[in-house]
């Protein structure tokens, strides 16, 4: 008999444990796999805070410093329901992560795939071996067999560990392993997790039958139910083994936390110690992993030779199947093998089911972790027991796929934020369905026949299979085009696995046969659908895309313009719609009819809008709030030439109207006023201006579409119309998109922006930051060679320490775009042509419109600049008028701060976020003012190497844009093809700086290559000879002097000094170079004041000269911790006056230190 994938890992973990002899029998050599281990410097993981954080941060540490930042975090308090420790607990994914772990839904719907917060498709390597213990046994004895072997280990208590029930979770670093994404790569993932926790177990001396039950495989009865539950902890076969779910590459290991104050610390200590990293691939050799892996793979050769050959029972059995994959309530797992309906009918009336809005969501409650429970094993039930879905068949789990594409993205907590169930939950449910519940036969779902199962295909967008363009979509046998709803996004991608999963009558629709003419109705989708079709493979649509009446009933809602239809619900413009209930496709829930409407949620409160929408927004069929049908349709604002009517009772035309216009239009209340932006037109503009209108201009803005209501005379019966504007309705509806606030927030998600106060009905922010307009990819910088010699050996002129901080510099910019390290970058060349500007355009380029090019300093510091609120990074190109002390002090104020004053015309003075960096690019050393301790400037001197090389930089275009042509310099990008990735350079450029530079000091150390990035931290600045220069230049008065006397010129001038015959004569005074001297303080006055007066400098009164040179050699500092600290004053020891006698008498005189020491000195002073 085959073992499913689960079985299979507990045999693992069985047999490892009576493997571990084997790592201690000495080798041919002499040696001993057991004592073979592995030198791990520095550990990579990723880490988050809370399920929803799907982007979490690639980070690198030493062993150390990794468990000390898990004994930190054991006593911070979390919160005391699951709730909280699910959305508020630090988790770490242990391995290198080279995207988010989030899983990109690749469909229609508008919702985040909430399904995957823990798919591994983003894991590039395995860094960290997690065993998970959730039965109450000590961690002593694994932490004493692990110092015996000086491995290197973190042991940290769980959220829900108790001195009574300790549960725990023990982190080993291991040699890295590489992630292998194929069903087969993934399911040798899951034994060689499960071996190496048996030899671990064994090792320990851990016992082989289950603590948490003491081997009875269930708990005490304690409710009414038929029979006791299973103990969690084993599930039923009473033997003790580690959590075996975390062989997932990408799981969310929670760290920790304690749940509230009063949970005492006693008996929570974390214990780690640092030693060796586990060499895996010498313990599963020594072990004998390679003999049983290989005795799986033959089982899985052997039930797909038999699959093929057309062997098993009904649709889902196969020979050598395993009832246990099924499910384990033998009536249910029998009842699937029995059944004669195929899987691709099971699985797309399932997900239809717990779909549909009259199939209730759990609505999960922080204060209590029991709260929706039921709901989800009602749900778990009508998958399992009513459609008789399988959990695991073919290497997939299919009941879980089912929640997760349909039931789960409904889920909400009671604020109505989505709140969905993680996999292990859902599993658990899903093992726990009973047939005895519910009073029901198993497959009491499936007794009304349906076409569900019937065949189907799918036209690509890519013309590759022979058919147009124009064609792509989902179509049915005879050619008939299927309604998107139920057949787009993630349901579009299950139902397409499921078919060919069929076990009977397997097909692919992707494979069109032989004479194939597929036909079409027409209705309108925007891009934005067109796009996300083809993320799925039915990409291409034309702009008139037929969405008819198929299989799955008539009278249904095909697609909303500019909206989006999926299985998980319609969305339109932002607004969440409910679920589309087609009359007779989907099959109702017991107890509920089903109707043909759209369930409108918006602003707080719901309305219904008509089913029947095509060619225009069309509110005649199926007036949800009327019962009834009116004479209205309400055309697109491109279509609307000529009066409109509307009948005035007609609710379902006004709610129409109102959504149109919440396609472009938003309704933001500010401080002093409200105002009304068109979305559409600012993106459209493509440079993110902040155009708005007034509610007068909006009023004389919607007279452009006249519209008429018509009335009717109660007395006489005949219709009257008169004129209405547009602004009224969509003002004065509920369901009007509003906000609260408008501005730039490229830290917050579009899901936390569209956030709605139940109070006030208002959304949080209208954002102006919508992505980067590029795609990225991972095919690296192999793309794009010439723009990584552009950085390392020009820009960087073949410094590695230069380059490595200009890549970081660079890679910040998109990996933390929200928080700005306050560095600008300055790029000086003597010659034009070098480079620098072709290195900002083509990352502006990545930046869009959130990229401005300047070449003045009245753009950026003059008195309009409400334009940088919306800015990433501003580059200045050759810019002028920098050198006035009030443009150099109000940029490098826009360098640092984080807020600025934004002024615009006709528009009050508002304080806006500061996220824009600054890099400029001259021909000039003094193109900024540095100032001696300026810690804002990072500059570099630029080679000269590929100066005017034209094919040098032709080629790097061609690379950067191909296989595309290089747009026009007056053009940007293609908006549709950059968001498509079909600009392969830029792309692969793009996700090198988001993925393959690591950044973050220094617990990112990086060897290598420095375009790989690594321990820099951008506010140590580099010393470069530029740097310095332009910082001596900006010295002023006094240290000015000095500094050009003592290390420039090395002499201070003339003074006039008393001659042969008493003649007064000019004579040299020179600054020595090797040791200290003397000068008269009354010549020292004169030569400053003469000095002073050709630079344009200020002059001191001869009392004065003293400060002000005191001043340059003295230097003030800080010492101490704490409140014993205190300021210091030095000075410098060559540097004092006295008084001189002489034959005239007396004088004054400075005794200076010679000019090396100056330089040594200022250089200390301000820390070049």
């Amino acid at each position: 008999m085959t073992r499913t994938k689960e079985q299979q890992a507990r045999a693992a973990f069985l047999l490892a444990r009576d493997a571990l002899e084997k790592l201690r029998t000495p080798t041919d050599d002499g040696s001993v796999y057991l004592n073979r281990f592995a030198e791990v410097e520095q550990v990579r993981f990723a880490a988050g805070t809370g399920v929803v954080d799907v982007r979490p941060v690639s980070r690198s540490a030493t062993w150390t410093q990794f468990c000390e930042g898990v004994a930190a975090y054991a006593s911070v308090v979390v919160g005391e329901t699951e709730d909280d420790k699910r959305e508020r607990s630090k988790y770490i994914v242990a391995g290198e992560v080279i995207r988010s772990v989030a899983a990109d839904s690749g469909g229609l719907s508008s919702q985040p795939a909430l399904d995957s917060f823990r798919t591994d498709v983003d894991v590039r390597s395995i860094t960290m071996l997690v065993l998970d213990c959730d039965s109450p046994v000590a961690s002593s004895p694994l932490c004493l067999a692990l110092d015996q072997l000086s491995l290197a280990y973190c042991v940290a208590p769980t959220w829900a560990s108790t001195p009574q029930s300790p549960r725990w979770r023990c982190f080993i670093p291991v040699a890295p392993m590489a992630v292998d994404g194929s069903e087969r790569g993934r399911s040798q993932a899951r034994c060689r997790y499960a071996w190496l926790a048996g030899l671990l177990s064994e090792l320990a001396g851990l016992p082989r039958e289950c603590p948490a039950c003491s081997g009875t495989g269930s708990l005490d009865q304690r409710h009414d139910s038929q029979e006791p539950p299973l103990c969690p902890a084993c599930l039923g076969d009473r033997t003790f083994r580690f959590d075996l779910s975390c062989w997932n590459y990408s799981r969310l290991h929670f760290v920790g936390g304690r749940k509230s104050t009063s949970v005492s610390m006693d008996g929570r200590e974390v214990r780690w110690a640092r030693g060796f990293g586990l060499d895996c691939e010498a313990w599963l050799q020594g072990s004998g992993f390679a003999e049983f892996w290989a005795e799986c793979c033959a089982e899985v050769d052997v039930a797909e030779a038999g699959k093929r050959r057309g062997g098993g029972l009904g649709s889902v059995g196969s020979v050598g199947e395993a009832d246990d994959g099924l499910h384990p309530d033998p009536e249910i797992s029998a009842a699937m093998s029995a059944t004669d309906r195929t899987l691709l009918e099971r699985v797309r009336r399932a997900a239809q089911y717990v779909g549909s809005p009259d199939f209730p969501a759990s609505c999960k409650a922080h204060h209590d972790p029991r709260y929706g429970h039921d709901d989800l094993m009602r749900a778990a039930s009508a998958v399992v027991s009513g459609f008789l879905v399988p959990l695991e068949l073919g290497d997939e789990e299919w009941a879980l796929r089912v929640l997760e594409v349909a039931y789960n993205p409904r889920c909400a907590d009671l604020d109505g934020v989505a709140h969905p169930w993680s996999a292990r939950e859902m599993r658990k449910k899903l093992r726990d369905v009973r047939a005895t519940q519910g009073g029901n036969a198993p497959g009491y779902l499936l007794e009304r026949r349906s076409d569900e199962g019937a065949v189907f295909y799918v036209v690509l967008g890519d013309g590759s299979q022979g058919v147009g363009k124009e064609m792509a979509g989902v179509y049915n046998s005879r050619g008939d085009q299927l309604s998107l709803v139920s057949r787009s996004g993630a349901l579009l991608d299950l139902s397409i696995d499921a078919a060919l999963g069929c076990t009977v009558r397997p097909f692919d629709p992707r494979v069109l046969p032989e004479g194939f003419k597929p036909r079409r109705t027409v209705l309108s989708l925007d891009s934005g659908t067109r796009r996300q079709l083809g993320a799925v493979g039915v990409g291409g649509l034309s702009s008139e895309v037929a969405v008819g009446v198929g299989s799955v009933g008539a009278g249904l809602v095909g697609q909303v313009r500019n909206g989006t239809v999926s299985g998980a619900g319609v969305s339109v413009g932002g607004v969440r719609l409910g679920h589309v209930a087609p009359a007779g496709g989907l099959d109702s829930a017991p107890g509920s009819g089903s109707g043909s409407g759209v369930r409108l949620i918006g602003g707080g409160k719901s309305g219904s809008v008509g089913g029947g929408l095509g060619g225009g927004l069309d509110s005649s069929a199926g007036s949800g709030r009327q019962g009834g049908r009116s004479r209205s349709k309400i055309p697109f604002d491109r279509d609307w030439v000529g009066p409109v009517t509307i009948d005035a009772e007609d609710e379902n035309a006004r709610l129409v109207i109102v959504e149109q216009m919440n396609q472009r239009l938003a309704y933001v209340a500010l401080t002093r006023d409200a105002v009304i932006v068109d979305t559409a037109a600012n993106r459209a503009r493509g440079r993110g201006e902040r155009a708005f209108m007034t509610l007068r201009g909006f009023y004389h803005d919607q007279a452009r579409y006249p519209l008429r209501l018509r009335t009717q005379d109660p007395k006489t019966g005949k219709e009257k119309l008169r004129e209405l504007n547009r602004a009224d309705i969509w003002l004065n509806s509920p369901h009007r998109r509003q906000y609260a606030e408008w501005g730039f927030a490229p830290e917050l998600s579009p899901e936390e922006c569209e956030t709605v106060d139940p109070a006030t009905g208002s959304r949080r922010l209208l954002n102006t930051f919508q992505g980067f307009p590029v795609r990225p990819s991972d095919e690296g910088l192999d793309l794009v060679p010439r723009f990584a010699e552009l950085v390392n050996t020009v820009i960087a002129d073949g410094r590695e320490d230069w380059a490595r901080y200009i890549w970081v510099w660079l890679a910040d910019l998109f990996q933390r775009p929200a928080d700005k390290p306050g560095i600008a970058l300055y790029l000086h060349s003597r010659e034009k042509g070098t480079g620098k500007g072709t290195l900002f355009e083509t990352i502006g380029k990545l930046l869009g419109r959130y990229y401005m090019l300047v070449q003045s300093a009245d753009q950026v510091a003059g008195q309009w600049n409400l334009h940088l609120a919306d800015k990433l990074l501003v580059f200045f190109d050759e810019a002028h008028g920098l050198g006035g002390r009030d443009h150099a002090d109000r940029l490098s104020s826009l360098i640092t701060e984080s807020e600025f004053a934004a002024a615009e015309k006709f528009m009050p003075l508002q304080s806006c976020k500061s996220y824009a960096r600054f890099a400029f690019g001259s021909n000039r050393e003094d193109g900024v003012s540095i100032q001696v301790q300026d810690r804002r400037y990072a500059a570099f001197r630029v080679s000269a190497r590929r100066v005017r090389d034209a094919e040098f930089f032709s080629e790097l275009r061609r690379e950067l844009y191909a296989p595309l042509a290089e747009p026009p310099k007056s053009a940007g990008l293609d908006p549709a093809r950059a968001a498509a990735g079909e600009y392969r350079g830029l792309s692969a450029l793009m996700g090198h700086l988001l993925w393959g530079v690591k950044t973050g000091g220094e617990g990112a150390v990086v060897e290598g290559a420095p375009e790989r990035g690594g321990a820099v931290e951008l506010r140590t600045i580099p010393a470069t000879d530029l740097r310095n220069n332009m910082m001596f230049s900006s010295l002023e008065g006094m240290e000015a002097f000095v500094f050009y006397a003592a290390c420039q010129a090395q002499h201070l001038g003339f003074a006039k000094r008393d001659g042969v015959g008493g003649r007064a004569e000019s004579a040299g005074v020179v600054w020595d170079q090797q040791v200290p001297f003397c000068v008269r303080a009354s010549e020292f006055a004169a030569l400053y004041n003469t000095w002073a007066r050709e630079h344009r400098a200020q002059g001191y009164h001869p009392t004065q000269i003293w400060r002000h040179l005191e001043a340059v050699f003295t230097s003030t500092g800080a010492e101490g911790l704490g409140s014993d600290r205190r300021e210091t004053v030095a000075r410098h020891p060559d540097f004092r006056r006295e008084t001189v006698q002489g034959e005239g008498g007396s004088w004054r005189v400075y005794w200076l230190p010679a000019g090396p020491s100056v330089y040594a000195w200022l250089a200390r002073k301000y820390g070049w």
